[in-house]
C-alpha cells in the first residue's frame, strides 16, 4: 500500500507556523487550541489503541479505528504537530483497509510522538518565542522531558559536517591536552 503516509516520521515534531497562521496571531485562541487538541487526543488516542489490541474486530471497532486515527490526524494538522499527524494518518490509512495489524505496529510510536507533542507544547505555551526542541528523535521520559543527551550542533555547520565525511576532526571536536 502507498499513500502520502510512507516514509519515515518526520523529524520535526512541531510546525510553529501552522498554528500562528492558524490562530492568526491571537495567543487566547492558540491557548484554546492547544487545549482542545489536548483534551481531543487524550480521548482518542486510548480508544484507538485498545481497538487495535484486539484480535478480532467488530463493525463498530472497524469504524472507531478509523474515526480516532482521522480525529488525532486531524487536530494534529491545526496546530502542526506534524509527527503525530504523520503517525495518525499512516494509522488511519491502514485502518480503511482493514489492516489492523499493520496499524496496531505503529501505536507505540504514536504515543511516543503524543507525549512529545504534549511536552513542546506545555513549552511553547509557557513561552511562544522560546527555542523549543522540536527536531530529533530523543526520548521522551514519564515526566515530558526529553532524555536525548546528543549533541545536534555539528547538524548546522557545514565545516563540521565535511570534516566528518572526511575523517577529520574540527578545533571543537578535539581534545586539548594541557
Amino acid at each position: 500500500m502507498t499513500t502520502s503516509f510512507d516514509g519515515p516520521t518526520p523529524t520535526e515534531k512541531f510546525q510553529r507556523d501552522t498554528l500562528q497562521l492558524y490562530a492568526d496571531g491571537d495567543r487566547e485562541f492558540e491557548r484554546e487550541l492547544i487545549e482542545e487538541y489536548r483534551t481531543s487526543v487524550q480521548a482518542h488516542l486510548p480508544q484507538l489503541v485498545e481497538i487495535l489490541a484486539k484480535d478480532t474486530f467488530t463493525h463498530d471497532d472497524e469504524e472507531g479505528a478509523v474515526l480516532h486515527s482521522h480525529d488525532i490526524k486531524g487536530c494534529s494538522s491545526y496546530i502542526g504537530a506534524e509527527a503525530v499527524r504523520f503517525v495518525s494518518g499512516k494509522m488511519e490509512q491502514y485502518c480503511k483497509v482493514k489492516d489492523y495489524k499493520e496499524a496496531s505496529k505503529y501505536s507505540a510510536e504514536l504515543q511516543k510522538e503524543v507525549t512529545r507533542i504534549f511536552s513542546i507544547l506545555d513549552k511553547y505555551l509557557a513561552d511562544p518565542e522560546a527555542e523549543l526542541d522540536v527536531e530529533g528523535d530523543g526520548d521522551v521520559d514519564a515526566n515530558n522531558n526529553n532524555t536525548d543527551k546528543s549533541n545536534n550542533n555539528d547538524k548546522a555547520d557545514p565545516k563540521k559536517e565535511e570534516a566528518k565525511k572526511d575523517g577529520a576532526s574540527t578545533p571543537s571536536s578535539t581534545s586539548q591536552k594541557s
